[in-house]
């Protein structure tokens, strides 16, 4: 498994309220699109803090995976902005479209938004909201 953390945040230089130049540390998110025994699953969005844990906690909480020890390899390339995950027993769970996109802002960008019902429904004094 690579080590591939990132920084969580980076330097900029901004104007503060008094008209004065000042450097200030802000947090990015990075695209990570990843790839399960050669199939493109999914891309996720992160500060890049710990990729390989986002990638194998995405797996798993997809039931892509079961146990830690089906997983052969982790590779994380940030010039590609790519992760990939080999097993040994090769496409194990991979049954998720080619290209969706997960967004850590609660789902807003992922391919849910395209289906036409809702995620959840919401029961309000006997009425349906969403």
């Amino acid at each position: 498994m690579t080590q591939a953390g990132m920084s969580l945040t980076f330097s900029v230089d901004a104007i503060n309220a008094s008209g004065r130049q000042v450097c200030v540390e802000i947090p990015y998110e990075f695209p990570l699109t990843l790839h399960l025994d050669g199939h493109e699953i999914a891309t996720l969005m992160t500060l890049g803090t710990h990729p390989e844990e986002l990638v194998l906690g995405y797996l798993r909480n997809q039931g892509m995976i079961h146990v830690i020890e089906d997983v052969a390899s982790v590779m994380v390339n940030w010039e590609e902005e790519t992760a990939w995950v080999a097993t040994f027993h090769g496409n194990v769970g991979v049954d998720q479209p080619n290209g969706s996109r997960v967004s850590s802002r609660f789902g807003i960008d992922h391919d849910w938004a395209r289906e036409k019902k809702p995620l959840l429904s919401l029961q309000w004094f006997g009425k349906s909201h969403l």
